[in-house]
C-alpha cells in the first residue's frame, strides 16, 4: 500500500508484475467513462471541502493531473495501458482544462 503513494513516479519495470496490478486498480478510475470519472473527481473537491481552501485544492489537484498525464504510462500493467490509458488521457486533459 505504501507504493500508491509513489505510483506517478514508477516505471512499469520498478515493481513487480502482482504490484503493477493492484497499483493500476487504484488508478483505474482515471480511465472510467467521462460521466462517471466527472463524479468521482466532484467527490474527491467534496472530500477536501471544508479541510483545504478551495483555491488550494483547485491549485493542487491540476498540478498532481497534470503530472498525471505528462507520464510516458499511466498505468504500469500492459493490461490496464492498454486498455484504459485513452480514456485516462482524455479524462484528464478535459479535467485539466476546466
Amino acid at each position: 500500500i505504501e507504493l500508491t503513494a509513489r505510483h506517478s513516479k514508477l516505471a512499469p519495470g520498478d515493481v513487480d508484475p502482482e504490484a503493477a496490478l493492484f497499483l493500476d486498480c487504484d488508478m483505474a478510475i482515471l480511465g472510467a467513462p467521462a460521466a462517471v470519472f466527472d463524479a468521482y473527481d466532484r467527490g474527491i473537491a467534496e472530500e477536501y471541502a471544508g479541510h483545504v481552501p478551495g483555491f488550494l485544492f483547485r491549485l493542487n489537484r491540476r498540478r498532481f493531473l497534470k503530472q498525471v498525464l505528462a507520464q510516458p504510462r499511466i498505468f504500469l500493467s500492459d493490461f490496464f495501458h492498454q486498455r484504459l490509458d485513452a480514456a485516462a488521457r482524455d479524462n484528464l486533459r478535459r479535467r485539466v482544462e476546466r
